[in-house]
């Protein structure tokens, strides 16, 4: 009995773990969602004019902006370049 006690307790720690770390994710992104609107915002372009920019529906960047979607690799790369600023730059 003690030790199925002792597995279920690993693996309710293990599921925890794992929520924490999908929480510290959703940070990062949405981390990263913010930074790309206030670069945005500092170089005074709207979000058309980025989207035109990145070659990206305008919709696209609203979404990102607001963190409704986890870019891609592909995406920051876009959004750098329309930016005008490296990719780390976003990170």
């Amino acid at each position: 009995m003690l030790g199925l006690f002792s597995l279920n307790t690993s693996i309710l720690h293990r599921e925890l773990f794992d929520i924490v770390k999908d929480k510290e994710l959703e940070k990062f992104i949405l981390d990263i969602c913010k930074r790309i609107r206030y670069l945005r915002k500092e170089q005074q372009m709207t979000q058309l004019d980025l989207s035109v920019k990145c070659g990206m529906e305008e919709n696209a960047i609203q979404r990102l902006e607001k963190g409704r979607t986890s870019p891609t690799v592909k995406t920051l790369y876009k959004v750098a370049k329309g930016l005008g600023v490296e990719v780390r730059e976003l990170l």
